[in-house]
């Protein structure tokens, strides 16, 4: 009889490698505690909201069968600005990018198909990633943007290739600030914004100096959220 997946004795030689793996993530949420940021179910680090729409661009890949990608981000209003500003504007990446591939193919190829480098760097921590800004499944459907100025390298090609990228990014940065395609609204203390990381882009407009405004942020992952709805729907089923 083959012994379950799940028994002790499977898992026995994966002992040490399962410790390290642990020691591993509890220095990453112990990093995350001191700088004073919330971090849920994934060590990845998001760089402060800026003005114009951005998605998260680190991934941090683990040997397991996780999505390696911070796939659920929350954001919780603690204060909103009181003197105006400070709308929050969330944007359909995929459906920019399905735009995108209609009016400018050649552009959404060249963003698909260049891997771009995005990196983080400060006295505690040095982040990289490099991926595509527009990620596609083996079917070629859109599966994940990655858009953000502020951690996006220059980009290592020729001059001949360099230019071309550059202009179908920029196509598609006009793209995404387009009005018809943004939702705009005002959070207020208390409001919790729930969105997939991988797809929204958010952005926020400026508001006065004197003005305040805090968002308390975290993530999870997509599969573990999944998974706890199909848990939850299991009892209820059990229930009846």
């Amino acid at each position: 009889m083959t012994t379950p997946w799940w028994h002790p004795d499977r898992l026995a030689a994966r002992r040490d490698k399962l410790a390290a793996r642990g020691r591993l993530k509890r220095a990453v949420r112990d990093f995350f505690d001191a700088a004073g940021y919330v971090e849920v179910e994934t060590p990845a680090l998001q760089p402060s909201p800026g003005l114009e729409p951005h998605l998260q661009a680190f991934a941090t890949v683990l040997h397991d069968p996780r999505d390696p990608v911070p796939t659920v981000q929350l954001l919780h209003c603690l204060v909103a600005a009181a003197d105006g500003g400070g709308e929050t504007g969330l944007v359909d990446g995929f459906m920019a990018a399905r735009t995108l591939r209609t009016e400018h193919p050649a552009a959404f190829s060249l963003l698909a198909s260049t891997p771009v480098q995005f990196a983080y760097c400060d006295a505690t921590a040095e982040l990289r990633a490099t991926r595509p800004v527009i990620g596609l499944d083996p079917l070629g459907r859109v599966r994940e943007i990655r858009f953000n100025h502020r951690s996006l390298q220059p980009v290592r090609l020729p001059p001949r290739e360099a230019g071309p990228f550059y202009a179908a990014y920029r196509a598609f940065a006009s793209m995404l600030n387009r009005p018809e395609l943004m939702l705009t609204f005002r959070l207020k203390p208390g409001d919790c914004l729930v969105f997939d990381n991988t797809r929204i882009l958010h952005a926020r407009t400026g508001f006065a100096a004197t003005g305040r405004r805090h968002l308390q942020g975290c993530y999870s992952d997509l599969d573990g959220v999944a998974s706890t709805l199909a848990l939850l729907r299991r009892e209820q089923a059990a229930a009846r």
